[in-house]
């Protein structure tokens, strides 16, 4: 393995969440039955997000190229001296 398979596999491990299994455990030694159960007794309800988050659509790549085009275009350009 190269170090980028490695990296990439390190990667996911650390940022890719549990597996259908591993909830399944995690559930049972927690004896509760959903994430939300867990979610609810483990994180301050004053701190929960009340809303869903506001995700746009997804983009292709040359819709989320032109999006960025657009946004470039709104650079100003300042002399620094």
């Amino acid at each position: 393995m190269n170090i980028f398979e490695q990296q990439a596999n390190e990667f996911r491990q650390r940022h890719i969440g549990p597996s259908a299994g591993e909830i399944k455990e995690m559930l049972q030694e927690t004896k509760l039955s959903s994430i939300d159960e867990l979610i609810q007794q483990t994180v301050p309800a004053d701190i929960r997000m009340k809303d869903e988050l506001a995700i746009p659509a997804a983009m292709n790549e040359n819709q989320y190229l032109q999006h960025i085009k657009e946004i470039s275009l709104r650079n100003k350009l300042f002399k620094s001296y």
